[in-house]
């Protein structure tokens, strides 16, 4: 049966008449009678006994209506239940990010929960690497997007949400800029200047101190992020 099946016969059971139903239902007459015509011979007996004065369920009706009403209105409860809860989020949902384009994607997720969610604001704080897993343990925010790899033993590492192809930054001068690609040998020709405030694992993964073929990478200088992380760039959604 159709949900509007089951709600067209319920309110005519209830009501015993069918313009009244139609006015609950905000419906026409002739859509009631036509939805009870059609359960009736889907059923293949009468559900209500009809005059020009009187409509009463059949035995066959008050079969149908005590087995559909406790089912339909368990379901009605959960619905409203749900809406409450959802209704009760409420408040501030704080989240970060180490990379822009991490942030781009987090603003978006922000915009779908916030129109969902209409008395709950998203905060979202652009941080370094060290500063995001810092707020993340002192609660500051609920959840980070951040580049893998990360092996923090007190921080629970979610699914991967998307990937980007691995660039290597150089200046306009260096040889490698003229080429379409660089491979992780190159490393090698000149110091690489490294990032502060990371994990070990993640300055392994994109940092590494020697090529895929053993030859040795020279370590430059320590690029570190020029705010605090009391400056770190945040946003709201």
């Amino acid at each position: 049966m159709e949900r509007y099946e089951i709600e067209t016969f319920l309110a005519l059971a209830e009501e015993l008449h069918f313009a009244r139903t139609a006015q609950r239902l905000h419906i026409s007459p002739g859509r009631v009678s036509q939805t009870v015509k059609a359960l009736e011979r889907r059923i293949g007996a009468a559900l209500f006994e009809r005059t020009s004065r009187h409509v009463a369920l059949t035995p066959a009706g008050r079969q149908l209506r005590d087995g559909l009403l406790p089912a339909y209105q368990q379901i009605q409860q959960v619905v409203a239940d749900v809406t409450a809860a959802c209704a009760d989020i409420s408040g501030v949902l704080r989240a970060g990010f180490t990379a822009p384009w991490s942030g781009k994607l987090l603003a978006q997720a922000a915009e779908t929960f916030s129109s969902r969610y209409p008395h709950c604001s998203v905060e979202l704080l652009g941080a370094t690497y060290h500063n995001a897993i810092t707020a993340l343990r002192r609660k500051d925010v609920y959840l980070v997007i951040a580049e893998p790899p990360v092996e923090e033993c007190d921080v629970v590492v979610g699914p991967v949400l998307f990937s980007e192809r691995r660039a290597l930054v150089v200046p306009a001068a260096h040889p490698l800029a003229a080429r379409e690609s660089a491979s992780l040998e190159d490393l090698a020709v000149l110091p690489l200047v490294t990032a502060a405030d990371v994990s070990r694992a993640w300055r392994e993964a994109y940092f590494p101190c020697r090529t895929p073929a053993d030859a040795p990478i020279q370590h430059g200088a320590m690029a570190t992020a020029s705010r605090s992380s009391h400056s770190d760039q945040a946003m709201t959604a």
